[in-house]
């Protein structure tokens, strides 16, 4: 387990959020086909920073006060993360293709997040609320 502080954490989240939603944003199977060798370097990058957030110890995240600078940043990471796993996450693909390879390993990092996180009560009433938003 990696002991980082609160803000450590935030920041990493929100980084790696944004990143994958901004620069990884392949769209499953079929994007993942077709991708470039500077995507698979993407890939890469994001799946090293989603090791480090995964070990993290995440019951910092628990003593957030109700903050709402800290809560809209916990918001935008999560609403980034559930967007890119819905519109990206390749599960059963049976192509080995280094991307889809980097891709399955990424979706199962990112569940093992978001199963990670699920007991915290804020952070899960800020993930719903990014879901709701998704669907209407």
């Amino acid at each position: 387990m990696i002991e980082l502080e609160r803000e450590c954490v935030l920041v990493l989240m929100r980084q790696v959020s944004e990143y994958m939603w901004r620069e990884v944003n392949l769209g499953g199977n079929e994007g993942c086909q077709m991708s470039s060798e500077k995507s698979i370097k993407k890939l890469k990058v994001v799946m090293n920073l989603l090791l480090i957030l995964v070990r993290t110890n995440l019951t910092v995240l628990t003593s957030i006060n109700n903050n709402n600078i800290n809560n809209d940043l916990i918001y935008n990471s999560m609403d980034w993360l559930i967007k890119w796993y819905i519109f990206n996450s390749v599960d059963n693909s049976t192509e080995l293709s280094p991307s889809i390879h980097l891709m399955k390993r990424i979706s199962k990092l990112v569940l093992g997040f978001f199963n990670k996180i699920r007991k915290d009560p804020l952070i899960c009433k800020l993930a719903l609320r990014s879901l709701i938003s998704i669907y209407q």
